[in-house]
C-alpha cells in the first residue's frame, strides 16, 4: 500500500479515467498505449480506471484487462456495444430504464464478472461505474444508473486529446491546467498523445502534490462513501449535464 494511502487526506486527488478498453490482448508489449499508461501510473503510485466496452473486450480477450486490475486499476461500464447515436438516440431516449439496463449495462458486467478476477485472483470482478458512450445523456441512462447503483460518469473537461491540431505540449499544458482536487479525467486507451503525455503529464502532478486513485478510491476518500446506492445519481448528473455525468466529485450528490 503506497503511504498516500494511510493518510490521503493529506492530497489533492484526481481520478483519471480511459474510455473504450481494452485495445491490445498482449499485456507484455510495452510499447502498447494501453500497457504505457497502466505502467505509467505504477511509477507514480497510484492507479485509474478503464472503461470497457464489451465490443472490445470480446475482441481482444481479458488478459489487458486482468493485469490491469492487478496494477491497481478499476475497470466501467462503458456500454456493451459502444452505440453510434446517432442511429440509435431516440431509442435510449425513451424506452425503459431496464431496457438501456439489459441492452448495454448488464450484458458487460456479467462478461467481466466471468471473465476477470480481482487481484487476489479468486474473487469475480463486479463493475461499479458507468459511462454513456460518447457521454450521451438520456432519462433513462440516469434512472437506470440510479436504479442499479452505478453511479453515471462524465469528465471535468476535454483536453483535445482527439484534436489533431492540439500537439503534446498543449496537451499536456491544458490537462494540468484544467484539473483541480477531486477531478476526474477523461482519456482514452488507445490514444498515442495520451500514452506520449502521460508520464510528463503524473510526474508535474505528483511533484504538485497530487495521488492518482481509482473512482472507488475517490468516492471514499473525498466523500466517504463506499455504498454506492448513497449516491443520488439523477441528481448528480442534473449539477453539470453538458459534462455527461459526475466530472468532479463536488458534484456527487447523496441521498
Amino acid at each position: 500500500v503506497p503511504d498516500w494511502k494511510l493518510n490521503p487526506g493529506n492530497y489533492k486527488l484526481i481520478a483519471f479515467t480511459f474510455d473504450d478498453a481494452p485495445n491490445t490482448g498482449n499485456p507484455n508489449n510495452a510499447s502498447d498505449p494501453n500497457v504505457k499508461i497502466i505502467n505509467a501510473f505504477k511509477k507514480y503510485e497510484g492507479a485509474g480506471t478503464l472503461f470497457v466496452t464489451g465490443t472490445n473486450a470480446r475482441k481482444y480477450g481479458y488478459k489487458l484487462l486482468q493485469y490491469a486490475v492487478n496494477c491497481g486499476f478499476e475497470l466501467g461500464n462503458h456500454t456493451d456495444t459502444h452505440p453510434d447515436w446517432n442511429g440509435l438516440e431516440e431509442r435510449y431516449k425513451s424506452c425503459t430504464p431496464e431496457t438501456y439496463y439489459n441492452e448495454q449495462i448488464k450484458p458487460l458486467n456479467e462478461l467481466i464478472y466471468n471473465n476477470v478476477k480481482t487481484a487476489d485472483g479468486k474473487t469475480p470482478y463486479t463493475i461499479r461505474f458507468a459511462r454513456s458512450s460518447n457521454l450521451y445523456m438520456s432519462d433513462p441512462i440516469k434512472q437506470a444508473s440510479e436504479q442499479y447503483n452505478m453511479p453515471l460518469i462524465g469528465r471535468q473537461k476535454g483536453n483535445g486529446e482527439m484534436d489533431s491540431n492540439v500537439d503534446n505540449a498543449t496537451y499536456i499544458r491544458n490537462v494540468l491546467n484544467n484539473v483541480s482536487d477531486g477531478s476526474i479525467v477523461l482519456m482514452h486507451t488507445w490514444s498515442t498523445k495520451s500514452a506520449d503525455t502521460i508520464d510528463a503529464i503524473l510526474s508535474a502532478l505528483y511533484n504538485d502534490g497530487y495521488r492518482f486513485c481509482t473512482l472507488s478510491e475517490l468516492f471514499e476518500y473525498k466523500l466517504g462513501v463506499t455504498d454506492l446506492s448513497k449516491i443520488n445519481v439523477v441528481a448528480s448528473c442534473n449539477v453539470a449535464p453538458s459534462s455527461g455525468g459526475i466530472g468532479h466529485i463536488s458534484e456527487a450528490k447523496l441521498h
